[in-house]
């Protein structure tokens, strides 16, 4: 077991100490960099739709974009979009953003951060003054938006913007990372645990460094409590939706309950492989959807997933004794 020994801790918080701030600082696709660094290169640029699972760099790099190019802060409108989602941010906020010159900079930069939370009204709203000289003042404003799932994107949002998949990580890639960090924090390390940590929180890079700190202390990279196996989770609830009867499905339930009361779990990272799998049932597919929409609010992971499967086990079998 190889062990490594670097020094000391500090106590700064990792992920916002490490935020990427530029392109070569993000891990993501080669080609996508090379394309990223001519627009920063040209100070302009298409609108964007950065998509890919959490943690893969879409943000990193919609930010270090934003900034690059849009050099004013006057010249740039940052949106969390998972809280700001109505038509309100658009009418109050977007709209009247547009109507403005830049200062400075060649181009102003509206940046959606999550845009698969924008509801229907928001997208609908978004159409015309994409592309529309009168909302889009002389067409100097530029959309860069990020998403987790595609399929949540409205067909013609899909077609006024340049689609960048952010795909999973190389694991190498990330450890070498994880290993410049614990470098830098003094922190004692063997191989094992680290790719342990890395394998529990991948592909979420920005997950991983978060655990790294957590798991960092006395000078040392301690083991973590192993995170459940989402693809168990997932089956418990296609077992639910396939059941034939209620006595089924309180069985996959009561499995579900036990399982996520031992261990953590992260609702984020499991939600995409969720909705993929009960794309067969339109029913149990809306239904965990409508929660995923709303998950942000929601103070504990565990209750929202059991609140699904109840959900989709009263949507299939209704109120029985």
């Amino acid at each position: 077991m190889a062990e490594h020994s670097v020094g000391v801790n500090t106590d700064k918080l990792w992920v916002e100490k490490y935020r990427p701030k530029t392109l070569d600082d993000i891990i993501m696709p080669d080609d996508i960099r090379t394309i990223f660094k001519g627009y920063v290169a040209a100070e302009d640029l298409p609108h964007i739709l950065a998509v890919g699972p959490p943690g893969t760099g879409k943000s990193s790099s919609a930010r270090v974009l934003t900034q690059l190019i849009a050099k004013h802060s006057f010249d740039r409108l940052c949106i969390n979009a998972s809280a700001d989602r109505g038509i309100d941010t658009v009418r109050d906020n977007i709209l009247v953003f547009m109507k403005s010159p830049p200062n400075g900079s060649k181009r102003k930069i509206v940046f959606l951060d999550e845009c698969d939370y924008l509801t229907d009204q928001a997208f609908a709203s978004l159409r015309n003054p994409i592309e529309n000289p009168d909302y889009n003042q002389y067409l100097c404003t530029r959309f860069i938006m990020t998403a987790n799932m595609i399929a949540n994107i409205p067909a013609y949002i899909q077609s006024r913007v340049q689609t960048f998949v952010f795909s999973e990580p190389d694991k190498g890639v990330i450890k070498d990372r994880c290993c410049e960090i614990l470098k830098t924090e003094g922190i004692s390390y063997t191989d094992s645990i680290l790719d342990g940590i890395i394998s529990v929180g991948y592909p979420d890079v920005r997950s991983i460094i978060g655990s790294l700190q957590q798991a960092s202390y006395d000078g040392e990279l301690h083991a973590i409590n192993t995170v459940i196996n989402t693809t168990t989770v997932v089956d418990l609830f296609v077992r639910v939706a396939r059941s034939q009867t209620l006595d089924q499905a309180a069985q996959a339930r009561a499995e579900l309950r036990d399982l996520i009361s031992a261990d953590d779990i992260s609702f984020v990272r499991l939600i995409p492989k969720l909705l993929d799998a009960l794309m067969f049932d339109p029913v149990a597919y809306s239904i965990a959807y409508r929660h995923h929409l709303v998950a942000f609010r929601s103070v504990n992971e565990k209750h929202t997933l059991m609140a699904i499967l109840a959900d989709i086990i009263l949507a299939r079998f209704g109120y029985q004794n």
